[in-house]
């Protein structure tokens, strides 16, 4: 069976966005009278939809590899911490300072 169309019902105001693709959509009326938005994509872009997903969640995995480096980078030394907070020295000090 050859598929013609894949079609996406999504709520009022919820967009699709697909990486890569361009999208048809139309609204419509369910039996109660609300609108939703019908997405029609062409299977012969099912391929490009998938690598679109590949290139994003590699950039997302990159992207949150480099702010945990960041926040390494930024984090005190533990014996450091430890250090100021036994000396009361952290936040400037003690009682009366």
């Amino acid at each position: 069976m050859k598929i013609e169309k894949i079609i996406i019902r999504r709520g009022k105001g919820d967009f699709l966005r697909i990486p890569g693709v361009c999208l048809m959509s139309k609204v419509r009326f369910d039996d109660q009278g609300l609108p939703f938005r019908e997405y029609h994509i062409d299977p012969a872009q099912i391929e490009t939809i998938i690598e679109g997903y590949e290139k994003h969640a590699k950039y997302l995995n990159d992207y949150i590899k480099k702010l945990s480096r960041m926040l390494e980078e930024k984090r005190p030394d533990q014996s450091e911490m430890k250090n100021q907070i036994e000396t009361g020295n952290r936040f400037g000090g003690g009682y009366g300072d």
